[in-house]
């Protein structure tokens, strides 16, 4: 199955359906503090928990109402009936802040206008639900951020409509929603109850929340996260649900009475429990024996009912016991799913005229595969093989696991991507060499980190890694030395060792490349003097011509007359006159000394002459 991005909900593609992707799944760096308030604020204290109602009604949009610390025992539902306002505590601890209903109210906060944010702040004890979004008019924007649910005595969160108007668009995220052993026996009506259930709303981002515990002795309650009723384009995504009867549904039975949209999406199909949406990068663990033994059991890790053009990727489902019914299942006619690179413990199971497109899953894998089962780390251990880059190639490929770590080329199986250990190396090089001479480079790098396709190239300081003087293979060594052959031009280099997909790792020391000194001249020169003559007579002035010649270059003639310099010339021709008036009468010697730059010299023949 190749997952198609379009602009549509569905669109085919050489006869295949691809599902409406959304956004690959982002890094989970948003569970971080909200930001500082940045309208009116209004600091409360636990002492002013009977006024905290006409607080909240006369707060103007943009407003923050801030909790102090404490415990705040509410007479009465908390009613958001102001647009735009934000109830957080102050310390940012949501430990800090508990709202408690006693079971003596309907709900703890309900919500009924737009981009109301709720933060920071611990729900409990709730009758029906710890927080309730019932709209009194179109209704878009709900924020519950860092929260802590705790035994709501029917689902934690509820999102409905009312009298025709939707709820859409909202987050929950980062959140804890827990249904405890003190509380379960406060569940009333066979078990209704949940930890997020979603009536005929659109486009809502649950992600990055930890739900546990949502089972009874007896009845079954609904999924963790519910979203049903003709919902719409839900993405749920980096959860973390554990001990649940049912983790994850969208939609419920196979008649269905909900919304619908003018836009007709999944080809006009009706009876449709829900439409489009992603489950994606989500744990699901069941441990607990007392959840086995329960009437209802552990049922499904992941269920689509009448669940058109939904996209189920990446999940990890595991059970150390075999579910009632499957890891991952797709019922009834209306449901056309795609289901990809999903791990789990037991089956995937199609029923009741469910169609979809399957790849890279892994079914019935083993619990060994898995860091803690009973600790609810469903995190990838080194030998997890049959699920490390198994993942089937995808057009949009989910980019991020459920830590926010990126995913590799080679994906892996399910909800985690096991990091890869990020490679050491070391590289030296010789700190100075002439043109054309050898440069050693020596490497060393972590275990593991290295692969036959790694790399050294010499590159000129400062060039682009596309710009290699020269490349040699380290065969996949962990270790060893390299000669290269140093530029022909003087300059400052360096050497760069790179991973086989040309990830630049390390980077030696600088190279100094120079020119190096010419060799040292050790020719002498070759002198003769041409004139006068050996027995020539002179008389008066004589010049004296002295043919000298060197590999390099003469740079002085001197001549000597019987044995002692007289004169000398640096410039050739080397001519020097003889004053032979000077001479006493009778034979004279005559010799010429050449020298070179490099200081070798030579004698000419000796020239006598009479005068």
């Amino acid at each position: 199955m190749f997952y198609c991005r379009v602009s549509s909900v569905v669109a085919v593609v050489a006869g295949v359906i691809c599902l409406a992707l959304p956004v690959t799944a982002r890094a989970q760096t948003f569970c971080g503090p909200l930001p500082a308030p940045s309208g009116a604020v209004i600091d409360v204290t636990p002492l002013q928990v009977g006024s905290l109602q006409s607080i909240l009604d006369a707060a103007q949009p943009g407003s923050t109402v801030q909790l102090a610390d404490g415990v705040y025992t509410l007479p009465q539902t908390l009613v958001m009936r102001v647009p735009g306002v934000t109830l957080r505590s102050r310390s940012g601890n949501r430990l800090g802040v508990v709202l408690d209903g006693q079971y003596s109210i309907g709900n703890v906060l309900l919500v009924q206008k737009s981009n109301v944010t709720i933060a920071d702040v611990t729900l409990t004890r709730s009758y029906w639900h710890l927080v309730h979004v019932a709209p009194d008019g179109p209704v878009s924007g709900t924020l519950l951020h860092n929260l802590r649910g705790v035994d709501a005595s029917e689902q934690s969160i509820k999102v409905n409509p009312a009298e025709g108007n939707y709820a859409d668009n909202g987050v929950i995220r980062c959140s804890s929603l827990e249904l405890t052993d003190v509380g379960r026996p406060f569940v009333r009506n066979n078990c209704y109850t949940g930890g997020i259930d979603i009536h005929q709303a659109r486009g809502w981002q649950i992600y990055a929340n930890v739900i546990s515990g949502f089972w009874c002795g007896s009845g079954l309650p609904d999924p963790a996260i519910h979203v049903w009723t003709g919902s719409r384009d839900t993405r749920v995504e980096g959860n973390v649900i554990i001990n649940p009867a049912r983790g994850i549904g969208f939609g419920l039975g196979s008649v269905v009475i909900g919304r619908t949209y003018s836009d007709a999406p999944c080809g006009g199909a009706t009876n449709v429990g829900h439409y489009g949406g992603v489950i994606v990068n989500n744990f699901v663990v069941a441990s607990d024996p007392r959840l086995f033994t329960s009437s209802a059991g552990f049922d499904t890790g992941i269920g689509l009912e009448q669940s058109c053009e939904t996209n189920v990727l990446h999940n990890t489902v595991v059970s150390t016991n075999a579910p009632r019914s499957s890891s991952i299942e797709w019922r009834f006619t209306n449901t056309v799913a795609a289901i990809a690179n999903n791990l789990t413990t037991d089956r995937l199971v199609p029923r009741d005229g469910a169609r979809a497109t399957t790849s890279g899953n892994v079914e019935n894998a083993s619990l060994s595969l898995f860091v803690d089962v009973a600790a609810a780390n469903l995190h990838l251990v080194p030998g997890a093989t049959i699920a490390i880059d198994k993942a089937a190639a995808v057009v949009v490929p989910v980019s991020f696991d459920i830590d926010g770590d990126a995913r590799g080329s080679a994906a892996d199986v399910g909800a985690d991507e096991l990091p890869v250990a990020t490679p050491t190396v070391t590289l030296s090089a010789s700190t100075a060499v002439t043109t054309s001479g050898v440069i050693e480079g020596a490497w060393t790098a972590s275990t593991g980190a290295v692969s036959v396709a790694d790399w050294i190239g010499l590159f000129a300081s400062g060039a682009s890694d596309s710009a290699s003087r020269e490349q040699q293979s380290t065969s996949g060594a962990i270790s060893g030395t390299l000669f290269f052959t140093a530029p022909t031009t003087a300059g400052t280099y360096e050497l760069r060792y790179f991973s086989g997909n040309s990830v630049r790792l390390a980077t030696s020391n600088p190279i100094v490349v120079t020119t190096p000194d010419p060799p040292a001249d050790t020719i002498a020169p070759v002198v003769s003097i041409t004139t006068p003559t050996n027995g020539q007579t002179v008389a008066k002035t004589v010049s004296v011509t002295v043919a000298a010649s060197d590999n390099v270059r003469v740079v002085k003639v001197e001549l000597y007359v019987d044995g002692t310099m007289s004169t000398a010339s640096t410039t050739a021709p080397f001519a020097m006159s003889l004053n032979s008036q000077r001479l006493k009468r009778g034979a004279h010697t005559l010799r010429a000394k050449a020298y070179d730059a490099a200081g070798n010299s030579a004698l000419s023949q000796v020239v006598t002459v009479n005068r």
